[in-house]
């Protein structure tokens, strides 16, 4: 099947009434990305639990440090253009202008490539300066310098991934992901192991392991500009040749698309300066308290290597629900359906608590073990991982509600509320990582983080209330899952106990424990009315059968 079928692009010629009309279709663009996320968590879990046997936390700290500033310039060159992008092919498109947004494509791809260049010797640039006064780790120069090329690469994909976005096609975009980490591993590994076996030093490997992302962008921007070149011309042929006629100027366009861009940056700018704030506190005020460079360092790596990417797991739904809910809103929105925008931020809401709630109970009692089983137990002192990612995942509901928040209000066109609130949200977690680092260590910084979190989500949450009304259905949302939750907790701790002991392994019990949570959390849903027929048949393959099997026994709401 192609990755462009004629149906999944909008136009004034498609009835916009039709089921499956892209307008009803964000959530399963939405779980194509999710599917796409988790292969690639997946993938990059593959990939840290050697890289931490590798280099152990002081040198996952030193391959980590340079990430956060990265993150930021994607954020500038890559999130918010993205998002921007697909905007205003969205608006074209659901105006019947096919030419119009193939135009949007021409321009966005051209500004991108003079701000890739920018943003790139930018990061190369910083690199020296970044290792030595923020991160006080002058080994951290050598991985910006190796990573400058990645940024390129991203700013260019940008202009790609927005077009597939607006046209509500996921799935280049999903499949650009997994060929992106897929090479990402390989190379990341291969150069590690390589580089660490010749020279004998972490920075040196550090560097070769950075190198991995630089490799995947490449290879990941090459296959969306081929999709690109392929497909869209057998379905935009006419548009394509009248979009050469457009007499519209460039550089109003390129404003406008900067104009919805740079809000959106903003906002994405918020957890990577987090994550920098996080790389330059964590490390000078561990340091001031009387660790040394290399304990810092480690302990960084603790939390930045180990502990975030096991509770950002679950942000992966959320994260992919962000990305479709822009273009969905901003589609209601242009057609002045306010009952429609109601009707799928609550949904987009709902589907966030439903799956972060248990996420958050399951991690957090079952976080011992999971460290057992990825054998990331810390070396570094006074950090043992497990403690990290209780405090970590104190915060996660808020995380996921932030994104998912974000998302709708940005579709709504008040870009500038989420930046606001983000920031707000930062400025707490950077004041309290401050103070509470150097009096408890590592961890104090993950609570920080919890709480700048929980600040920025219920303003966010105010503001969607102000704009689109009461989207927080308390029962339904919060209180089944809520129950089921408890339930589900109450099953786990003893589960995980009696499969440690039958099978003598924390690492299986665990995996046996996460299965029964997972069941014991879908019959209790079953059970108070939390699932409906929708959520499951949005599941591939499979969903509508259970679906209907269910709703025959009278276990799911229509």
């Amino acid at each position: 099947m192609s990755l462009i079928d004629i149906h999944d692009i909008p136009s004034g010629q498609i009835d916009p009434e039709q089921p499956g009309h892209p307008r009803d279709s964000f959530l399963k663009g939405a779980l194509i990305l999710t599917g796409a996320t988790l292969i690639v968590r997946l993938l990059g879990i593959a990939q840290k639990l050697p890289l931490f046997w590798l280099l152990r936390e002081e040198g996952v700290g030193i391959y980590n440090f340079p990430y956060a500033f990265y993150a930021i310039l994607l954020a500038i060159s890559s999130t918010g253009i993205n998002i921007a992008i697909s905007k205003l092919v969205a608006e074209r498109l659901a105006a019947g202008d096919r030419p119009g947004a193939i135009r949007v494509f021409r321009v966005s791809r051209l500004a991108m490539t003079t701000l890739g260049v920018f943003t790139a010797t930018a990061l190369a640039l910083a690199g020296r300066f970044l290792a030595n006064n923020v991160h006080h780790d002058p080994r951290a120069a050598l991985s910006y310098w190796v990573l400058a090329p990645a940024v390129f690469a991203d700013t260019l994909q940008a202009a790609y991934r927005g077009f597939f976005q607006g046209l509500q096609n996921m799935r280049p975009n999903a499949l650009s992901q997994v060929v992106e980490q897929i090479i990402r591993v390989i190379i990341m590994l291969s150069a590690a192991y390589i580089l660490l076996g010749r020279t004998g030093d972490l920075g040196i490997a550090a560097a070769g392991a950075t190198f991995g992302s630089t490799a995947g962008a490449i290879g990941s921007f090459l296959l969306l500009s081929l999709i690109y070149q392929t497909a869209v011309p057998r379905y935009f042929g006419q548009a394509l040749r009248e979009a050469r006629l457009i007499k519209e100027p460039v550089w109003p366009l390129v404003r406008r698309i900067f104009s919805y861009s740079i809000p959106i940056s903003l906002a994405g700018m918020g957890l990577p300066m987090l994550m920098l704030a996080d790389s330059a506190l964590v490390s000078a005020r561990l340091q001031a308290a009387g660790m040394s460079m290399g304990g810092a360092t480690s302990n960084y790596g603790v939390l930045a290597g180990n502990a975030m990417p096991l509770v950002n797991l679950p942000t992966m739904l959320t994260g992919a629900l962000f990305v479709t809910l822009v273009p969905a809103i901003t589609e209601s929105l242009f057609r002045g359906r306010r009952d429609e925008i109601l009707s799928r931020s609550r949904t987009a809401l709902r589907v966030t608590l439903l799956f972060s709630i248990p996420a958050a109970v399951g991690m957090y009692l079952l976080a011992g073990g999971i460290v057992h089983l990825l054998r990331l137990q810390s070396q570094a002192p006074a950090a043992p991982t497990e403690v990290v990612v209780r405090a970590l995942t104190l915060g996660l509901i808020f995380v996921t509600l932030q994104q998912t928040t974000s998302g709708i209000l940005q579709g709504l066109g008040r870009n500038i509320v989420p930046v606001v609130n983000m920031f707000l949200g930062a400025a707490l977690k950077a004041v309290l990582t401050y103070v509470l680092v150097f009096r408890i260590g590592v961890t104090g910084a993950a609570y920080a983080t919890a709480i700048g979190f929980a600040l920025t989500t219920s303003l966010n949450l105010y503001r969607v209330y102000e704009s689109v009304g009461p989207v927080i259905q308390v029962r339904d949302m919060i209180m089944k899952p809520a129950l089921a939750a408890a339930v589900m907790g109450a099953a786990v701790v003893p589960s995980y106990l009696a499969f440690t002991q039958l099978l003598h392994s924390a690492g299986l019990a665990t995996l046996a424990a996460i299965a029964v949570g997972g069941v014991v959390y879908g019959l209790v849903m079953l059970v108070v009315g939390g699932l409906r027929e929708s959520d499951l048949a949005l599941i591939p393959r499979f969903g509508r059968p259970l679906a209907r099997t269910l709703s025959r026994l009278h276990l799911l709401r229509a």
